[in-house]
């Protein structure tokens, strides 16, 4: 894969949003993800499930690359404070935490 994945949050029926794949050619052609409102949540929701589940999607999304970044943030610590040499901790080195600059 050559770049960044693209994808597509669309309704496909009434009452279904997904996010897919925007190129058809990569991968099954699923749906990744599909929220379908049920007829009475559509009444409830006045002609507006699509746009919730849109948000919905996209909430998902935030909070998945929200996680990424952590694990990413953790996994370059980890590898700093390998990089660094060894060294016996004194008193004045607990008392407070070390911050590295990125």
């Amino acid at each position: 894969m050559s770049g960044p994945e693209l994808m597509e949050v669309v309704e496909i029926s009434d009452g279904e949003v997904v996010l897919r794949r925007s190129d058809s050619t990569q991968g099954s052609g699923e749906p990744l993800v599909s929220i379908r409102f049920s007829a009475e949540a559509q009444e409830i929701l006045g002609g507006q499930a699509a746009n919730l589940g849109k948000a919905m999607i996209a909430s998902g999304l935030q909070m998945v690359a929200n996680l990424f970044r952590q694990q990413q943030a953790e996994q370059d610590e980890a590898v700093a404070e390998e990089g660094e040499p060894a060294e016996s901790a004194g008193p004045e080195d607990t008392a407070a935490p070390r911050h590295r600059l990125h």
